[in-house]
């Protein structure tokens, strides 16, 4: 006779168990990062709402710091219904220039980046929600298996925002 643990029905049941484990801490988990196209795609539909934006000029300037994908992705996009992409550039360090979006995925440019939308009234988009915990003004990312937007409301008002109403409705906000 085997022993208990090489048993078959004894393996069948921990690999049940370890199966129903992952599950658990699959679903446990809050936020996952999105494929970069759609990002770019989530991003552009919400950037109308804020009115600065809108109101300063219809032609949108990106800087997207050590994320080539996101680069490709934002390269692709030519309008959006209100917006159209006029420059997008990518580097490794802040722009001394003014952009009106800074997209970064580390929190070695946060602070930084913070600094940078405060001077000049910037967005700050990530795909990483803890980015966003920390400062950033916007993030993309999925909860229960569906896309999510997250704001920080502390840095749209230090970098004097104004996110229409309607966003409030539709993303998870951080104070």
């Amino acid at each position: 006779m085997l022993p208990s643990v090489l048993h078959p029905i004894n393996i069948s049941v921990e690999r049940r168990l370890l199966a129903l484990c992952l599950i658990f801490f699959t679903c446990k988990l809050t936020a996952v990062e999105l494929p970069d196209d759609l990002q770019a795609v989530l991003l552009s539909k919400l950037l109308p709402y804020e009115q600065s934006i809108v109101q300063q000029s219809q032609d949108l300037n990106i800087f997207i710091i050590n994320s080539p994908g996101i680069f490709q992705a934002f390269s692709r996009l030519k309008t959006n219904s209100n917006i159209k992409f006029s420059k997008i550039k990518q580097g490794d360090t802040l722009p001394e220039e003014h952009y009106q979006l800074i997209y970064l995925n580390d929190e070695k440019n946060l602070a930084g980046a913070m600094q940078y939308a405060r001077e000049h009234n910037a967005i700050i988009a990530t795909g990483q929600v803890e980015l966003v915990k920390k400062g950033a003004t916007i993030g993309t990312g999925t909860e229960k298996g569906k896309p999510k937007f997250y704001l920080n409301l502390s840095s749209s008002f230090a970098a004097k925002l104004h996110w229409d109403p309607k966003v409030l409705k539709i993303v998870k906000t951080y104070p």
